[in-house]
């Protein structure tokens, strides 16, 4: 059964979706490939914000030899970016997700 909603629903969520992967893409590509040279993400890389903090400096530590004070900075900076820019975004999304649940539960009840 196919119940309509309202469309700036589905493009909120279209548009938060693409903006943590806008983000995500711009931390992988300043941080990982300009500061530290790490040509080639991994998936895992690319999608960063799935991962804790000990996972992402294993990943990193894959592909290149950091440093104690580079994996320290770079750990600062990965739960910076995911606290401040990643995190609210999943929030908004997971917001709207349950709005959208509600108002489809609400035409279906």
């Amino acid at each position: 059964m196919v119940v309509p909603c309202e469309d700036y629903m589905y493009e909120s969520l279209y548009e938060l979706a693409r903006d943590i992967t806008t983000k995500s893409e711009l931390h992988s590509n300043r941080v990982v490939y300009q500061l530290y040279r790490i040509p080639k993400l991994s998936q895992k890389l690319k999608k960063f914000w799935n991962l804790n903090s000990a996972d992402f400096l294993e990943e990193i530590g894959k592909k290149k030899k950091l440093s104690v004070k580079e994996l320290k900075e770079l750990s600062d900076l990965f739960l910076e970016t995911l606290n401040e820019k990643i995190n609210p975004l999943i929030k908004e999304i997971e917001d709207l997700e349950k709005r959208i649940n509600e108002f489809i539960f609400e035409k279906i009840v």
